[in-house]
């Protein structure tokens, strides 16, 4: 609590902690995901990928082996409008999250992704109750 911000430790520890957690875990894990899966994604049937990879596809229909990468973009996208968006006016980091929201919406309806459909029923109404939610 003593350490201005910005300034002294606290931007050499910003960047050089706060930059390397951002681009492993926000852009590495995703965007690794999706390389490890495209490249097997013509064995995703076979045991030993299920295994590894099953996490990361499993529920999703085969076509849609990479829905799992679309989901952690939406979270990247909640938590950046949280985090950068102190910016903006409140009215518009909300419709902005609104309109992120209804996208995903959209995207869930049309992709179907889901190997059971009440995987989709489930997902949906989540998206459904955080966009009613920011809306009120």
């Amino acid at each position: 609590m003593g350490e201005l911000c910005w300034r002294g430790r606290h931007i050499y520890y910003a960047l050089m902690f706060g930059l390397a957690q951002l681009l492993c875990f926000v852009v590495g894990f995703p965007v690794m995901m999706i390389v490890f899966l495209r490249r097997n994604r013509a064995g995703l049937s076979k045991h030993a990928v299920r295994a590894r990879y099953g996490l990361f596809y499993g529920g999703y229909k085969g076509n849609r082996w990479y829905w799992e990468g679309l989901i952690a973009l939406r979270k990247v996208g909640v938590v950046g409008l949280s985090i950068f968006g102190d910016s903006l006016q409140p009215e518009i980091q909300a419709q902005s999250l609104l309109f992120l929201l209804l996208g995903c919406i959209v995207a869930e309806v049309a992709g179907k992704p889901y190997k059971n459909e009440k995987l989709l029923y489930l997902e949906l109404s989540s998206l459904l109750v955080q966009w009613i939610t920011m809306w009120i």
